[in-house]
């Protein structure tokens, strides 16, 4: 008896496991793999250009403006490729998240899903000012360069409380579970607000200790700093950062989403769609 019940124990700790396990394979699911390359697409075009750009001398080491990491060649040009991949990236996210949203709602949801239009609209926003940031760096076009980051930054703090209350309303409605992705969502949505706003006004407060365009001209270092100035650079650092988090939760729900192809073949009783990842006929 004492074996038996040995044996028994053993067997409901692996069910376990193996219920654990099963329950984190969720990432290798569907279309998880797309919101969490694309953060970390996020996470490397804002990274390797500072890293180029501390090497080289041309940026202080401790936390520069991100712009400031991709002003100079040749940092520029990988900070330009990397942000454009990610504006694209982050658009073909949205996407995927509006129409995976627009299947669930019903037709009495009418608030959602003008909600969920209006999304993917400041998305658009926001993918369209980070591209303009990639391709407008600031020691030649200030002006285009601070209007990108303004729809990219104010986009996606906008773009994280919709998506709060999305992901709210399909919860409460049954259609997902997981309430915790919600408290995890709501405290980055929260942290990327008082980021946004301390970043812009702080920026604004340290505009006379920064340095000009002369200076990364002549590759030279950032001098000056002052206190206003550091927690600009931090607030910006932690919104992106924040906001590429935020979009990496998105992979539970999109790991419930699959790509298939149809091979069609016409035969004399008609078209013949064959899918495949079961290879089973389907006759229309």
């Amino acid at each position: 008896m004492p074996a038996v019940k040995s044996l028994l124990t053993i067997m409901d700790k692996s069910d376990a496991v193996f219920q654990s396990c099963e329950y984190l394979m969720w990432c290798f699911r569907g279309l998880s793999w797309l919101p969490l390359c694309t953060s970390l697409m996020g996470l490397i075009s804002i990274f390797v250009p500072y890293c180029i750009a501390v090497s080289r001398g041309d940026v202080i080491e401790f936390l520069p403006y991100i712009s400031d990491s991709g002003a100079l060649p040749p940092e520029s040009c990988v900070f330009g490729v990397l942000l454009n991949a990610t504006a694209y990236s982050f658009l073909l996210c949205g996407i995927v998240r509006f129409l995976q949203i627009r299947e669930h709602l019903t037709h009495d949801m009418r608030q959602v899903r003008w909600n969920n239009r209006l999304s993917l609209a400041v998305l658009t926003v926001g993918s369209v000012g980070l591209s303009i940031v990639a391709c407008f760096q600031e020691t030649s076009q200030l002006t285009v360069h601070m209007t990108g980051a303004l729809m990219a930054f104010g986009a996606g703090v906008v773009y994280t409380v919709m998506q709060l209350h999305l992901s709210y309303r399909l919860v409460r409605d049954r259609f997902f579970k997981h309430k915790i992705l919600i408290a995890v969502r709501c405290i980055l949505a929260l942290v990327g607000m008082v980021a946004f706003f301390n970043a812009f006004y702080f920026s604004h407060e340290a505009k006379p200790h920064m340095p000009n365009t002369e200076a990364y001209k002549k590759g030279e270092s950032h001098s000056g700093r002052t206190d206003y100035y550091l927690t600009s650079t931090i607030s910006e650092w932690t919104m992106a950062i924040v906001f590429f988090l935020y979009i990496a939760t998105f992979s539970h729900e999109l790991s419930y989403i699959s790509i298939s192809f149809l091979v069609a073949t016409r035969t004399q009783a008609g078209p013949v769609f064959v899918q495949d990842n079961d290879l089973d006929p389907i006759v229309h």
